[in-house]
């Protein structure tokens, strides 16, 4: 039975088609918009909520598949067997097992930090300790609206930890290598700080539009250690003044050392 989905991407008009599935409603969306004929390759991700991320890989472009009337927090839509060609091209990688991903926490109430505090990640037992602590201490040393952890997952970008009006949709969500500022920063191992997010070409808008969370300033930090490249720490809008500065990146800093260190072991 066809339903019914809306396909949009920034800077385009959405359209509403119809399919069984969100693959399908894909292709036709695209073929509406006038886009097929550019597409070579498109890395897609279905999100906790049904909604789907494809991103192609040449010109970075987002579309938004979302079914039409559907309630968020239904399970994913997915392609049903036989319907879809081209399922590996699409993926990338198969899904990792429960054993094999990265384990998804939520932050604890924001904590005051201190060296204990970094010598805290460093000493951490588990992945998922130090992530949950590097983001407690950033927000305690950087007053931000909200935060993320987040860390390489097989040629993706999973948010392992995120505090923030926008966790429940955020938590174990993975995006396509390089999308944002976020794969910018890890790409060219860069601190990128971003004054107006949505003039900035690097920002995905498709995640605010998933959230609803307006996102108008923001840190990125990329989490290394010598020369490995395990992610990054980001925070989003100053709470108590109008800008981030640069003790707040150097805040970030410290703490990201901290849990590189930690992800070399």
């Amino acid at each position: 039975m066809s339903k019914r989905w809306s396909v949009t991407a920034r800077g385009l008009a959405g359209v509403e088609v119809k399919g069984r599935n969100w693959v399908i409603a894909l292709g036709r969306g695209l073929e509406e918009i006038g886009r097929v004929d550019e597409l070579e390759r498109l890395a897609c991700e279905v999100l906790p909520n049904g909604t789907v991320i494809a991103r192609d890989i040449a010109s970075g472009t987002g579309y938004i598949v979302q079914q039409v009337g559907l309630d968020a927090g239904l399970a994913p839509v997915l392609p049903e067997p036989g319907e879809a060609s081209g399922e590996e091209e699409l993926f990338g990688e198969p899904e990792p097992t429960a054993e094999e991903a990265i384990p998804i926490f939520e932050v604890p109430p924001r904590e005051a930090s201190s060296v204990d505090a970094l010598d805290g990640i460093a000493l951490a037992e588990t992945t998922q300790i130090a992530c949950r602590l590097a983001l407690s201490a950033s927000l305690g040393r950087v007053e931000a609206e909200s935060g993320a952890v987040i860390l390489d997952d097989r040629g993706y970008l999973r948010f392992c930890a995120v505090d923030g009006p926008h966790r429940t949709q955020l938590e174990g969500v993975r995006l396509p290598g390089g999308t944002g500022v976020a794969g910018y920063a890890m790409e060219k191992r860069r601190t990128v700080v971003i004054k107006d997010a949505h003039a900035d070409p690097r920002h995905c808008d498709e995640v605010d539009a998933l959230t609803g969370y307006t996102t108008k300033q923001i840190v990125v930090v990329p989490v290394c250690w010598g020369e490995q490249v395990f992610g990054v720490i980001e925070v989003m809008n100053p709470e108590t003044q109008q800008r981030f500065v640069e003790a707040d990146v150097s805040a970030l800093q410290q703490v990201a050392e901290a849990l590189g260190l930690r992800l070399s072991r």
